[in-house]
């Protein structure tokens, strides 16, 4: 089974974009009737942006089972009215009610026009059906133009071209999920180049370009082209073969700019460093990801130092990776004593004077650590211990030492 196809959304909240067009969907199937005059909706729109997959996702929502048929497939008369009439006005076995949606994909492509052919079919089925019925087109005036029973029983919703950013996030789950090692620039271009067609990027990111997933590289190659290079395009390809996002990268470049530049050169790095940030930060709170090939295109210097220099680790990611250890550590000891308060109580108000209480009285902390079955890391967590004290010698040892 191709990607496309895998993926394809089972819920109307995994389709992306057309939060409009779902509501007035999800609207008039709610309100259906046999006696309602508009009997069909017309979902129409560009391929593959969702239309089916809408539809499908509905039924499936809605516990219908789905009659579906292809135009392309079925374009004459008989074989249209066939299989629309059977499932529009027919019953299933024994006699029992039950719900059906008819699924028409292509309606565009149906043969005939108002007296003749799959339209007349189609014309006719609108007018008994007991059920529900879609038809989905790319081009709603090839439909609608052949007979005005679409426009008399048939409401229209239009469905767009999904954003390039819903597109990326969906790419991106579907990497993640999959295990394919692509960069985030890679989906970027595949959700700016694929035209608003869900199914085209998938498929192109099924197909992928090796170029972009094959070239592993450290970020200490990278920086010396960031500082170093005369030519914007080799700087692009060298953060794109980098596995690290754009945030991370510029850290990196922050570190390590004073490293590299000295004076009025410094000031203008951060100037643009400072505008990187930007572009990061706006891409972050509205979820735009598109935003990010401003930023990668200004983490160009052209600057070329006359000396190698020596590249440091940014000191934010190395505080925050210690810092997320210690509150990751405070987690487990706050769950742990919150078996009788709340977790918030327990960080509000208990485990500051149990903390202080602890480090006065070493049976006390003995006791504590006995009972809530702290590790000898979250007992030296709490007793502000750079070393790891055990609760085996905690009692043959005053806290102070610690």
């Amino acid at each position: 089974m191709d990607l496309a196809e895998k993926y394809r959304p089972k819920r109307l909240r995994d389709i992306a974009g057309n939060r409009k067009a779902i509501e007035d969907l999800t609207d008039w199937l709610k309100n259906w009737s046999a006696k309602n005059e508009k009997k069909g909706v017309i979902i129409y729109g560009p391929p593959g942006i969702g239309k089916t997959s809408a539809a499908l996702a509905l039924a499936n929502e809605f516990g219908y089972d789905v009659i579906e048929m292809n135009a392309s497939d079925i374009r004459n008369y008989e074989s249209v009215r066939k299989i629309a009439m059977r499932g529009a006005v027919n019953n299933s076995l024994f006699g029992e009610s039950k719900k059906k949606l008819i699924i028409l994909d292509e309606a565009d492509n149906l043969s005939g026009v108002e007296d003749r052919g799959g339209i007349k079919a189609i014309a006719e089925t609108l007018e008994v059906t007991k059920q529900p019925i879609i038809l989905i087109a790319n081009d709603l005036y090839a439909l609608t133009s052949r007979s005005q029973s679409f426009s008399k029983h048939c409401m229209e919703i239009r469905f767009n071209r999904p954003r390039k950013e819903e597109i990326f996030r969906l790419l991106k789950r579907i990497s993640v999920e999959e295990g394919i090692d692509v960069y985030d620039e890679l989906l970027i271009e595949i959700a700016e180049m694929c035209n608003g067609d869900i199914r085209s990027a998938i498929r192109d990111l099924e197909g992928g370009d090796p170029s972009f997933r094959d070239r592993k590289r450290s970020i200490f190659d990278v920086l010396p082209k960031v500082f170093r290079a005369t030519d914007i395009k080799i700087v692009r390809s060298e953060l794109m073969s980098l596995d690290m996002e754009p945030r991370d990268v510029l850290l990196w470049i922050d570190e390590n700019a004073p490293n590299i530049f000295e004076a009025d050169a410094l000031a203008n790095a951060y100037n643009q460093i400072s505008k990187i940030d930007i572009y990061l930060g706006r891409s972050l709170r509205k979820q735009n990801y598109t935003l990010w090939r401003y930023a990668t295109a200004l983490m160009f210097f052209g600057y070329l130092p006359g000396h190698g220099a020596r590249y440091s680790f940014p000191n934010w990611l190395r505080e925050m990776s210690r810092y997320k250890g210690r509150r990751a550590l405070r987690e487990e000891i706050i769950k742990k004593l919150s078996l009788h308060a709340s977790s918030r109580k327990v960080k509000t108000e208990i485990l500051p004077y149990l903390t202080y209480m602890m480090k006065k009285d070493e049976m006390l902390a003995a006791s504590i650590a006995e009972t809530f079955e702290l590790s000898d890391e979250e007992l030296s967590f709490l007793l502000g211990s750079a070393k790891k004290v055990s609760r085996s010698k905690l009692k043959n040892a005053p806290i102070d030492k610690f």
